[in-house]
Order: C-alpha cells, then structure tokens, then sequence
C-alpha cells in the first residue's frame, strides 16, 4: 500500500476523516499522534514542527489532531508524559529487589539521570520542563501551578519524597525537610547534566562521575547534619535534667 493510499485509508479520502468510535480506537488514534509527534519533535526544530504537520504525517486531517489535542502545547505535554510513564515502568523495575534505603535512592537518581540524558539527545532541554517553557530568553517565570502538568512527573517525584522519607528514618533526626532534600537532589543532578550537554566555553567533566559525586556529598552532609542535630538536642537535655532536680529538690 502506498503513502497515499494508506493516507486515504485512515481519513476515508479527502476531507472526510473517519471518526474512531469506540474507546479502544479513539486511543490507538490518540498514541499515533502522539508517536508521530515524538518522531517529528526528534528530528526537526521545534518551531517547525506544527499540528497541520503531524496531522499529515498521521495520515489524518487537522481537524482530528485538534479533536484529541488543544493545541500543540497540549499535545507536547502528551508526548513527554509519554516519555515520562516510560521512565517511570524502568525506575519502578530498578527498585523492586531493592531493599536498602540509601541503595533505593541512588538507583532512583541512576534511572532518572537516564532519562534525562535520553530526553537531551532525542529532544533538547526543553522536554525536561515541560509546554510552558519556551525557551526563548526573557520568559517569565511561570507560576508553581504551571510548573509540569505531567502526572507520570508528580509521580516519579513524589517517589523520591518517599524514598528520602525512607532513608531520613534511619538516621537520628530528620537532617532537614524532604522537599528541600528533594530539590537539592534533583536539581543538583539535572543542573550537571544540563552544564555538561549545553556548556561551549570548557571542556566540562564527565557528568556522571561529577553527579555520583554530588549524590555521594549529600548522604554524607544528610548524615552528619541529623547527628549533629541529634547530638545537640541530647547536649540540651542532658545539662537541663540536673536543674530540673534542683528545683524538684527544692534547690536554687
């Protein structure tokens, strides 16, 4: 069958689309958007690449793209939760023989340095923030609502919240709160990769030795801050019991 003819087959000829009617053919369409999105996101600049063009590519009209996708920013936000859930079903493999707080934790940063590694060869930096970012200098920045729509992203990081959870209660205290050990985290890690792939002024070092580093640097300042911690509040108990029983004693 010929480009055309195949063209042909999935719109019903020209200017009459067939309409997928059951819930089972209405997401076969929806995936083929965005396949063909993500193909054509990975090849050609992103400017370039418009709904009119990935309808064609699909073999179907604008109007169906439109049907199943806002716009093109809704169709992008798409195809990396795509992306996303991809990472997520390997994350989720990685951890399930492991049992070790901290080990779970690195595996984590491993799968999701993968990821992003994965996403800034396929597709630039724009992928890892998702629509609202433009690239373009001078954006604003946008609210904490319009941070990432991606719900496969809330879940893969709110994973990391539970596996700091985990490793912070081993330790004598909580070090600090979880969200900042989750930002310092994530942000150190993808902050490197992102210097390393868009740095031109040095040669920059290998990212992954530079972000093993990193994750190696905050366990050990997570661990000696909680004994820190630890060890002060017992420091305070300690010189405050004997004043306690002075003055249970009757004593100044």
């Amino acid at each position: 069958m010929t480009e055309k003819s195949a063209v042909k087959a999935r719109t019903g000829g020209p200017g009459r689309p067939l309409r997928a009617r059951s819930d089972e053919a209405k997401e076969s369409v929806r995936l083929r958007l965005i396949e063909i999105g993500r193909e054509l996101f990975s090849t050609m600049p992103h400017s370039k690449v418009t709904m009119r063009k990935i309808a064609q590519q699909a073999g179907y009209s604008t109007g169906v793209v439109y049907h199943y996708f806002a716009d093109g920013d809704a169709l992008f936000d798409a195809i990396r939760d795509a992306e996303l859930c991809r990472s997520e079903a390997s994350l989720l493999a990685a951890l399930k023989d492991i049992e070790d707080p901290e080990a779970r934790l690195k595996a984590y940063v491993v799968c999701t340095r993968s990821y992003t590694i994965h996403i800034m060869q396929l597709f630039g930096t724009r992928f890892l923030s998702g629509s609202h970012d433009s690239g373009e200098p001078g954006t604003a920045i946008p609210s904490v609502s319009q941070f990432d729509p991606s719900p496969a992203s809330a879940r893969i990081h709110a994973l990391c919240d539970t596996l700091l959870q985990d490793l912070f209660d081993t330790l004598p205290c909580h070090p600090l709160p979880i969200h900042i050990a989750a930002d310092s985290l994530i942000g150190a890690i993808n902050s490197n990769l992102i210097m390393a792939g868009a740095s031109s002024y040095r040669q920059w070092a290998d990212p992954i030795e530079v972000g093993d580093r990193i994750f190696d640097a905050l366990i050990s300042y997570w661990r000696s801050r909680a004994c820190e911690m630890a060890g002060a509040t017992i420091g305070v108990d300690q010189h405050s019991a004997p004043r306690t029983t002075e003055v249970a004693d009757g004593k100044t």
